[in-house]
């Protein structure tokens, strides 16, 4: 998948969200929808049919797309990895040597 099609997933996951929590979908543009549907094709199922008139399909192809987004190994960039690198702590262990006389 390429960084476009992750950003308008991620741009859009509200939609998903809704849907999960709230149980509908508002606002979402033809645009949108059939944004959706070619990520879907491109990158999970080349035969994936959705009606774009009906409620049930929109949201079933919502849902389709996110879970297998999800699904999707976790790329971290350089920059990424860095960048936590940086934020972690270093942990280090000491060797505690017992002084006996």
């Amino acid at each position: 998948m390429n960084q476009l099609d992750k950003d308008f997933v991620e741009l859009n996951r509200s939609h998903y969200i809704t849907l999960t929590k709230a149980g509908f979908v508002q606002h979402l543009s033809n645009e949108i929808k059939s944004e959706m549907l070619r990520i879907i094709r491109e990158n999970f199922n080349p035969g994936y049919l959705c009606c774009m008139h009906c409620p049930g399909d929109i949201a079933a192809m919502i849902q389709y797309l996110y879970i297998q987004y999800d699904k999707l190994p976790i790329e971290t960039t350089i920059e990424e990895a860095i960048q936590e690198a940086i934020q972690e702590p270093i942990k280090k262990k000491r060797n505690v040597k017992s002084a006996k006389s």
